[in-house]
């Protein structure tokens, strides 16, 4: 019977796991290759700003939810009052034209239609299949791995007033659906938001969380999320080991029977979980012996990614008065990596006063990028850094001429990149997302125990796909779940 736990990586899937561990009567612990908590999850701090990697939007955030009920068990949202927009973004266009993603469905419907009355159809086609999903919520319950004979026609049973939508809207694109309007405008407000690859259930299913009040920002971000989680883990009796990197997983018998850190130094535990990158855990941490093909598939190269780069600006000046995201032509356009960018977006965040000091903010700048260009320009440390800077000014004379407030008042600039996520988090290809979901792939799902591998885990992000934090949290409630499962223990679920 497992009665020691050992979690790679603290990120939010470990940090799950380790909550739920402790409230089950485990002892668990993390090890953790950084010095921080939150892995994906994390901001970082210059001249007094705090540059955030990582929550857009929370799902979870409405109090009556399953997914809140997890967030509270692991504390993650112990204390941070949650903030929700009116407006998820306006996009401007070369003839001054601006349209806005009301989060009110009603009130976006109404705008769509006196920006492009000619585009009735699909607005209102639009609007409906968002409308469809509002009660629509991350499933949070038992893993597939615990299914039995009836649970997949259960499942079916209460997905059944969305499944209409799932069925048609998978299979189509984002960029798909934004070629149907005639307005270029429209067109721009999918496709300057969510890369158009992922299909189209991804952006209704956020306009949905939005219009639901289940789509919030935690006041403080990122890391101060991750450090409520690790402060509730360590309350329930958790310890976390940081700057010990996992070198790997201890195999005796066809069962997981600890790890060896990069120092040499080994740990035992009755089982292992890691919530670490998932190519690492299973390439480098198990040397690619329990991978079968159906799993080495999706590691191949045939299968997106979601990758980005993301400039920073710490800016001596209050932009509280200006709208939280912006999109904006780029003339001329920006090549980065190869790739042309013909727009431009700026996220403001002035609406939490915990990321900048008074009177201040911060503004960033995200754009999708190709991973591999920049974990091999990184080799070259000045190439690199010159590439940086160059996007960096691109930006900052892109912000001043849309905000001639700012002119002379950036004080600090950062840029993070695919490489620099590599770097801190091991994640493979630097995506902080997983797979992409895409008409032709679905949704990635990886079983989180390996056939002929006992007493071993996996939870994240590489598990569940384009899930988020919501599903990195459940991935780790998930492997708990088994384990209880395995040694007909009831699992304490949430509070």
């Amino acid at each position: 019977m497992a009665q020691k736990v050992i979690i790679i990586g603290g990120g939010i899937a470990g940090l799950s796991s380790g909550c739920y561990a402790q409230l089950n009567g485990y002892e668990s612990e993390i090890y953790e290759m950084h010095n921080l908590p939150g892995g994906l999850c994390t901001a970082w701090h210059r001249k007094g700003y705090t540059f955030d990697g990582c929550i857009h939007w929370l799902v979870g955030s409405k109090s009556d939810t399953a997914m809140h009920r997890v967030w509270r068990t692991i504390g993650a949202l112990a204390g941070q009052p949650l903030h929700h927009h009116d407006e998820f973004v306006r996009i401007t266009d070369s003839d001054g034209r601006t349209v806005i993603q009301y989060t009110d469905l009603d009130r976006l419907e109404r705008h769509l239609l006196d920006v492009s009355p000619a585009d009735e159809d699909v607005i209102r086609e639009l609007i409906e299949g968002a409308r469809t999903l509002v009660k629509l919520e991350m499933p949070v319950g038992k893993p597939r791995e615990l299914f039995g004979p009836l649970d997949g026609l259960k499942m079916m049973w209460e997905m059944r007033p969305y499944l209409k939508v799932f069925m048609k809207y998978s299979k189509i694109s984002v960029g798909e659906f934004a070629a149907r309007f005639k307005d270029p405008l429209l067109r721009n407000m999918l496709t300057a938001v969510l890369d158009p690859r992922y299909n189209m259930i991804a952006f209704l299913a956020t306009m949905g969380s939005l219009a639901a009040k289940d789509a919030g920002w935690p006041q403080g971000g990122s890391l101060a999320f991750a450090r409520a989680a690790e402060k509730r883990y360590l309350e329930l009796g958790g310890r976390i080991h940081y700057n010990s990197k996992v070198r790997k997983i201890l195999v005796e018998d066809n069962r997981a029977a600890g790890v060896e850190l990069a120092d040499g130094r080994q740990v035992r535990a009755d089982a292992v979980i890691s919530a670490a990158d998932g190519y690492t855990t299973l390439y480098k941490l198990l040397g690619a012996e329990y991978v079968p093909d159906k799993i080495a598939k999706y590691y191949s190269g045939d299968y997106p990614t979601m990758t980005s780069m993301m400039v920073y600006m710490g800016i001596d000046y209050d932009l509280s008065g200006i709208p939280h995201s912006t999109v904006f032509p780029l003339d001329p356009p920006l090549e980065i990596a190869g790739q042309v960018h013909s727009y431009i977006g700026f996220k403001n965040y002035s609406f939490d006063p915990n990321m900048s000091p008074p009177g201040k903010c911060v503004v960033a700048s995200v754009f999708h990028t190709d991973s591999d260009y920049w974990q091999e320009l990184a080799k070259n440390r000045e190439k690199y850094d010159t590439q940086k800077a160059r996007i960096a000014r691109r930006v900052m004379d892109e912000l001043e001429k849309r905000f001639p407030e700012t002119v002379g008042r950036v004080e600090v600039t950062d840029v993070a990149t695919p490489a620099t996520f590599t770097r801190y988090t091991g994640v493979w290809q630097g995506a902080y997302m997983s797979w992409i979901s895409t008409p032709k792939s679905g949704n990635i799902m990886i079983p989180q125990r390996l056939q002929g591998l006992r007493d071993f885990y996996m939870a994240g992000l590489w598990t569940m796909g384009s899930a988020g934090l919501p599903g990195s949290a459940v991935s780790g409630r998930s492997a708990i779940q088994i384990i209880c499962a395995e040694q007909n223990k009831q699992f304490a679920a949430d509070l």
